[in-house]
Formats: structure tokens, C-alpha cells, sequence
């Protein structure tokens, strides 16, 4: 009988426990959502550089470009910018990128006064298993940046791939 009341016990502590965690996460403004939001990126197409803002947040604004694409833009002198910490950063980055970790975003970010909202920005980070560009890009566009790509392949096909590359630098 004795084991019947702590598992009656338990299983109180338990479901009352698990009411108030989810209707604490329900109430908070900072609550995490219980399903995933999909974000549907746009396709990147080589004739579109600048994107209109309608003022709507509309996800297809983020382009997804490729190793090649990514290089074609560089060579036209769109900023690059890289979202890993600064660490990682420091050990290696795309030539000429800024440094924006995604760890430390916030909207008063020092590297945002080294962006405008105006100009096109390619973001990347790791690798293709790394998805913090794709939230920097989020992020940015909440902002009112209006023109970002997000080099999905990242620093280490960057860097394998030959392409310009610095080591050290501010973070």
C-alpha cells in the first residue's frame, strides 16, 4: 500500500508540475513556441541583387546561394558577413568580413553600425550543418535590412575551396 501512495504522489507532483511549466511558457512573452515554425527561404537568381521591402516580413527575402554564387558576389563587393563567435572567427574568416555573432545579436550589436540596411549582405557561418546565418538573417530582417543571402555551405567550403581568407582580426 505503501508503494501505491508514492506513485499516486508522484504522478500528482508530476502533472501539476507539467501544467504550470506549460502555462508559465503559454503566458510569457518569451515562451518557447510547442511547434517548430517553418521558414521558407527564396531561391537565389543571379540577375537579383537588391530586394524590395514591401514593409511585410516575408522570408523569400533571404535568398539561399551556393558556393559559386556566393564567390560571384564577392567579387562584385558585397559584404560578407560572419556570424560565428569570435573565436572561431578570429581563426580564420572570409576576407574582408565582419564579424556578427549570433550568440551576441542584439539590435545594439556594435558590427550593425558597420552595416546599412540598404546595402546587400551575405551571411555565413560553419558549415552546412550550421544554421545561425539562417537566424542572423531572420533576425536582420526584423531589423529592416532588406537585401540578405545566406551562404548556406559556409566558412569551411569557403576555405577549402581556396577563396580569399584572413586569420585573426577584431571581433
Amino acid at each position: 500500500m505503501l508503494n501505491n501512495i508514492r506513485w499516486k504522489s508522484l504522478l500528482y507532483i508530476v502533472l501539476v508540475s507539467l501544467f504550470l511549466g506549460f502555462t508559465y511558457n503559454y503566458l510569457s512573452p518569451n515562451g518557447i513556441p510547442l511547434v517548430k515554425e517553418v521558414i521558407e527561404f527564396g531561391v537565389y537568381d543571379e540577375d537579383e541583387i537588391t530586394i524590395n521591402n514591401t514593409g511585410d516580413l516575408d522570408f523569400t527575402n533571404i535568398k539561399l546561394i551556393d558556393l559559386e554564387n556566393a564567390f560571384k558576389l564577392y567579387n562584385k563587393g558585397i559584404k560578407f558577413v560572419d556570424v560565428r563567435d569570435q573565436w572561431d572567427y578570429s581563426d580564420g574568416h572570409v576576407l574582408g568580413s565582419i564579424n556578427l555573432p549570433e550568440v551576441e545579436f542584439s539590435p545594439q550589436h556594435n558590427s550593425l553600425s558597420l552595416l546599412s540596411k540598404d546595402e546587400s549582405l551575405i551571411l555565413y557561418c560553419s558549415s552546412d550543418d550550421c544554421g545561425l546565418s539562417k537566424k542572423v538573417a531572420v533576425e536582420l530582417l526584423k531589423l529592416g535590412y532588406k537585401s540578405l543571402f545566406v551562404f548556406e555551405e559556409g566558412w569551411e567550403t569557403w576555405r577549402d575551396a581556396g577563396y580569399p581568407v584572413e586569420f585573426g582580426g577584431e571581433f
